[in-house]
């Protein structure tokens, strides 16, 4: 005789139910904030989001400003560590660096934060998008 189990007992225990990674645990694109100024760092990381957060405030707790861009930002300028923001979940490296240098021309034409990123180089094709956007309000780049 075939046993029935109620349908909430057959999603729980199916072998086919995909259990999903919470989303400190994947990878992609982020930004972390500084709580006392405009600044802002976009990365990417290919790791879990969670071991990269940990690897800037582990650099800035233990004043090792060489490890980290904005654990340089908040040492030198005795800041304190403001907020993370995952912006993207990717796997794929190329396009998680695409996500990244899309993100760094976003946050600082459109957002106007002043970006801790030592390599920021904004490309005149994404200012332009960004700042011919309805969405963008102000008339100066």
């Amino acid at each position: 005789n075939p046993v029935f189990y109620p349908l909430e007992e057959q999603v729980l225990y199916s072998p086919k139910a995909k259990i999903r990674p919470p989303p400190l645990a994947k990878s992609g694109v982020y930004l972390l904030k500084c709580e006392d100024c405009p600044g802002a760092y976009v990365g990417e990381t290919g790791r879990s989001f969670v071991a990269r957060f940990c690897d800037h405030l582990s650099a800035f707790v233990n004043c090792n400003p060489t490890r980290s861009a904005y654990a340089r930002h908040l040492i030198d300028n005795n800041h304190t560590h403001g907020s993370e923001e995952i912006l993207h979940f990717e796997k794929n490296h190329r396009l998680r660096l695409a996500l990244e240098e899309v993100e760094i021309s976003k946050n600082s034409v459109r957002e106007g934060r002043e970006l801790i990123n030592p390599r920021v180089r904004i490309g005149s094709l994404l200012t332009k998008i960004f700042c011919q956007s309805p969405a963008y309000e102000s008339t100066e780049v």
